[in-house]
């Protein structure tokens, strides 16, 4: 995976009585080297099938500067943005500090966070740099790995040849489950989810649900087919294929294969895992 070096210079301008000069700023006091990466798992930025890949030019990240219980939000537009230690405007008292960001770009609130919400946000897959220490100055590159927050829901849908191809552009999935969480602006983690629950729906044989960690007990999915409609909990999937499993996790993929019969709907495998890093379950596992 190739890693995008992002330089974030800015000259300090100054103009003299009789002619210009430039005043360059002293090395290791005012430039700020930021290294971008994805780690495996999404799209734009430029994904791999496992997710992992690197931003391009013209994405869009905020960046979250903390020191001294003081946070400061920056809009950074990769190619575009110059950002310097100077323009940061630190106290004088602060030697060192924390950098984390998070794309696509949020609004702060004044207690530091900001709320995702899957359900309602344009793209759903947020990424999450945890913050790290940098001292105050450093000429040392500042590196932002990137992370996937939400966990990722995939269900897709064979048949034993008793419904008919037009049949199945009719499939409608639904999952009810949590849709919002509070996310920690200065640590570049989810502080908490919050309760309100939403209905995602797809339609055809492939469906994609980008959730919030939270409890596969509140995860509800609902199949619906012509005159066939059957509902279940994600736990009990999870229970049936001998894969238990008792939260979502963010960063984490569940795949599930259901086959479609004229009265029921048989788990036919699935895999759970990190986005680059599945193991599968085999077997076929009649549902009802």
């Amino acid at each position: 995976m190739n890693k995008v070096y992002v330089l974030l210079m800015a000259g300090v301008l100054a103009a003299s009585c009789s002619k210009k000069e430039v005043e360059m700023p002293q090395e290791g006091k005012d430039l700020i080297e930021i290294v971008t990466n994805v780690a495996p798992q999404t799209r734009v930025p430029n994904l791999e099938q496992d997710g992992s890949g690197n931003f391009v030019q013209g994405d869009v990240l905020s960046v979250f500067v903390s020191g001294n219980m003081n946070t400061i939000h920056t809009t950074y537009t990769l190619g575009t943005t110059s950002m310097t230690w100077s323009g940061l405007k630190l106290a004088g008292d602060v030697s060192e500090v924390t950098f984390s960001a998070c794309y696509p770009q949020q609004e702060l609130g004044s207690d530091g966070t900001f709320e995702f919400n899957t359900y309602s946000a344009e793209y759903k897959d947020l990424l999450l740099s945890e913050a790290q220490k940098v001292t105050v100055g450093t000429p040392k590159p500042v590196n932002l790995s990137f992370n996937h927050a939400m966990h990722l829901l995939n269900v897709n849908f064979t048949s034993d040849g008793y419904y008919s191809a037009e049949e199945l552009k009719t499939l409608v999935t639904t999952c009810k489950a949590k849709a919002s969480c509070v996310v920690d602006a200065a640590s570049g983690r989810i502080k908490e989810t919050k309760p309100g629950v939403e209905s995602f729906i797809a339609e055809g044989t492939a469906a994609a649900f980008y959730l919030v960690p939270q409890p596969t007990s509140d995860v509800i999915l609902s199949v619906k087919i012509n005159q066939l409609t059957k509902e279940y909990s994600l736990k009990t999937l999870l229970e049936d294929l001998g894969t238990p499993q008792e939260t979502l996790q963010g960063g984490k993929k569940i795949t599930l294969t259901l086959k479609l019969c004229k009265d029921k709907i048989i788990v036919e495998s699935g895999s759970i895992g990190a986005w680059g890093d599945q193991a599968t379950v085999d077997g076929e596992v009649v549902i009802g």
